[in-house]
């Protein structure tokens, strides 16, 4: 009986451990699958599911512009780095190549288009302050986004123009606020405190706007 033992022992050590017994091969990580070449990886297209966004009849990992808004998914992607998910601007949980108003501010990408006007890093579809005058689209766009407003109508959006008024005053001095409580924002107002002298006037000959008694408040908001 020992001497059976023995043998089975000596079997199986020769079995495992023999030079030529080997441990399977390390396959490595998964590679990560791009197949449309978008820079947004298949697993975060939905291939699985075979999701289709803009029902098109072709699935988004297949599709070089998911949502139909004729901006690239390698624009919208945010980066091409594939490990990680796609940009989602407005953080609504739907990603920007999904999204047909990626930044939120009501206005659809197609209308906004990749260019960055004020050279932010970011493309005016994902930038929810075009023009980087502190004053958001949504605020500047007015009550049709489609359409959007043009107050001193020079053809320069109000979304685009960092004097909406064309007082000769930066929106970014001017502000969403409404001095005066007119209905009008200072950045649409051509009186912004009502003291029935023009902001033109008020506003002095240097690019910041003038500030004649030094109280830290501009003329033009000044009523003393």
């Amino acid at each position: 009986m020992r001497t059976l033992w023995m043998a089975l022992a000596v079997t199986v050590m020769a079995t495992g451990c023999g030079p030529g017994s080997k441990d399977p091969p390390d396959a490595g990580p998964v590679p990560i699958v791009d197949g449309d070449g978008d820079g947004i990886s298949d697993a975060h297209e939905g291939a699985a599911a075979q999701i289709d966004t803009d029902r098109d009849g072709t699935p988004d990992y297949r599709d070089l512009d998911s949502d139909g808004d004729s901006l690239g998914d390698a624009a919208e992607a945010g980066d091409h780095d594939l490990t990680t998910p796609p940009f989602d601007s407005d953080d609504d949980k739907q990603p920007n190549f999904r999204d047909l108003d990626s930044d939120g501010n009501g206005r659809d990408d197609e209308l906004e288009g990749l260019d960055d006007l004020d050279s932010d890093g970011l493309g005016n579809f994902a930038d929810p302050d075009n023009d980087g005058d502190n004053i958001p689209d949504g605020d500047e766009l007015g009550p049709n986004p489609s359409v959007a407003a043009d107050t001193d109508n020079d053809g320069t959006p109000d979304l685009h123009d960092r004097d909406s008024d064309g007082d000769g005053i930066d929106d970014l001095f001017e502000t969403g606020a409404d001095f005066d409580s007119d209905g009008l924002a200072n950045f649409r107002d051509l009186d912004s405190d009502g003291d029935c002298r023009a902001d033109r006037l008020e506003r002095g000959a240097e690019a910041t706007p003038r500030d004649t008694d030094l109280d830290r408040r501009y003329d033009f908001i000044d009523r003393d």
